[in-house]
């Protein structure tokens, strides 16, 4: 059970009235195996490299997980409250700070490594049962170029269906680490689009942190400091391919 949903909406909005002295509420959806919530403890590379990053500064964080919709609307109200790993809207940057991207999101094309699937673009795939992560952006690309899909309702499944062989294409941000992980034998074809994730806070929110956060994540959730967290969960593979790959890392250096 989420601790948005242990909490009552009068224990929620005194989060409002309760501000962290130099310091930000961090509301974050549970994204395995990013963020991870297991009784009520939230964790996971994005939360652990955040607090280190924040925490490393002198800033306070309080962690709350909340579904995004619900996250959207409480961080537009309230001051010095912050949406970590949010996609970028032209309409939410209306009413919330974009201060920094954090992380990109790489979607990639999965096939099982025994199907006899031949695929190296979006066109290619016009011949295949196709099944993709709901998100807006790839849904775009998919009706662009006229391929028929199946958004799926739970992305963590998606892996195991497809082992199932309910459909011959996954399109998925999942890693194939994570898929070696869980024992499922799938062949990546081709990168789809990688998209960037974002920290979003109330424009009233301490201006001092916020400088120090936007200077602080410069790298995202990928500087150097972060380096033996992403380790220790296993994906420090991932955390290089980032590192050699993401246009806000590679800029920098």
């Amino acid at each position: 059970m989420s601790v948005y949903r242990l909490l009552p909406l009068v224990l929620l909005l005194s989060l409002a009235h309760g501000a962290l002295a130099n310091g930000v509420t961090v509301l974050v959806e549970p994204y395995p195996p990013f963020v991870t919530e297991r009784s009520g403890k939230i964790s996971g590379p994005y939360v652990d490299s955040f607090e280190m990053i924040a925490q490393n500064r002198g800033i306070k964080t309080r962690i709350v997980s909340m579904p995004i919709r619900r996250a959207l609307q409480f961080s537009q109200q309230t001051p010095d409250t912050c949406v970590l790993a949010l996609n970028y809207s032209a309409s939410d940057a209306e009413v919330l700070i974009y201060l920094s991207k954090i992380t990109p999101i790489f979607i990639w094309a999965y096939a099982r490594r025994d199907a006899q699937v031949e695929a190296t673009s979006l066109n290619d795939l016009k011949n295949y049962k196709v099944s993709t992560v709901d998100m807006a952006e790839v849904r775009y690309l998919l009706d662009d170029a006229g391929i028929k899909y199946v958004p799926l309702h739970i992305n963590a499944l998606g892996l195991k269906m497809l082992n199932a062989k309910r459909f011959d294409v996954l399109l998925s941000d999942v890693s194939s680490e994570l898929a070696a992980r869980e024992e499922i034998a799938v062949t990546r074809l081709f990168t789809v689009a990688q998209l960037d994730r974002w920290l979003a806070c109330n424009p009233k929110t301490d201006s001092a942190t916020q400088a120090v956060l936007r200077e602080a994540l410069k790298e995202g959730l990928f500087s150097e400091e972060t380096r033996a967290i992403w380790v220790s969960y296993g994906m420090g593979d991932y955390y290089k391919k980032v590192r050699n790959e993401w246009s806000p890392i590679s800029k920098s250096h």
